[in-house]
């Protein structure tokens, strides 16, 4: 609720965890794609993101230990895995884990 950029939080923007409020399960990731833990210093702000951006409002000891050290799911969305299977019908190269190379 502090912090005025997400990707650089400025110094002062930082709360002690256990006295945070977070949101998990938020539409918010973080690095990679993995789950976020958003944290806020007071729980109406954490109630607004909340709002705004879907999940609940949980404080340090109600997050599993696994919600932040667990694994991810990495696998590409379904969507992407249509566009291999057609770009394989169609003969164009795909590299061998899948991914699509780039077309000109």
């Amino acid at each position: 609720g502090k912090a005025t950029d997400w990707d650089k939080p400025e110094a002062g923007a930082w709360v002690d965890a256990r006295a945070a409020w977070f949101v998990i399960d938020s539409a918010v990731h973080g690095g990679m794609g993995a789950p976020e833990a958003v944290p806020f210093s007071d729980e109406a702000t954490a109630d607004a993101f909340r709002e705004k951006r879907g999940g609940k409002v949980v404080r340090l000891g109600e997050i599993a230990d696994s919600y932040v050290l667990g694994p991810v799911d990495l696998a590409p969305p379904p969507s992407h895995q249509n566009h291999v299977a057609q770009d394989q019908e169609a003969g164009q190269p795909v590299s061998p884990g899948g991914a699509m190379k780039s077309h000109q």
